[in-house]
């Protein structure tokens, strides 16, 4: 596809991003790349894969298990551990109860 390669010639990375909806409910751990939205709730670990994975919480999420991940976003609930390895949002409705790793982080 024009445009979609680099100098190489090899296709260049696309950015997904997926979305686990209010009202949804996910028992087990989810590994990911690229960005993530959740807006659900998840019994089990989040872990972000690759130097751009970007986890995002709303303020309706709700998470009981560890988050690992480079960008982190929370606005919601976690029960468990945080780690960003890059950067940690924290907005007004963050409510966490677990350890936070971060490298830089940013709070409302």
């Amino acid at each position: 596809m024009l445009g979609n390669r680099n100098k190489t010639g090899q296709a260049a990375p696309t950015e997904t991003t997926s979305l686990i909806a209010s009202g949804t409910l996910i028992r087990g751990d989810v590994v990911f790349n690229g960005r993530l939205h959740v807006d659900g709730h998840i019994d089990g670990a989040l872990h972000g894969e690759g130097d751009h994975a970007m986890l995002t919480l709303s303020t309706s999420a709700r998470i009981k298990g560890e988050i690992s991940a480079p960008h982190v976003v929370i606005n919601g609930e976690v029960n468990g551990d945080v780690t960003a390895t890059q950067r940690l949002e924290l907005a007004a409705g963050a409510r966490v109860e677990g350890n936070v790793y971060y490298k830089i982080m940013e709070m409302s």
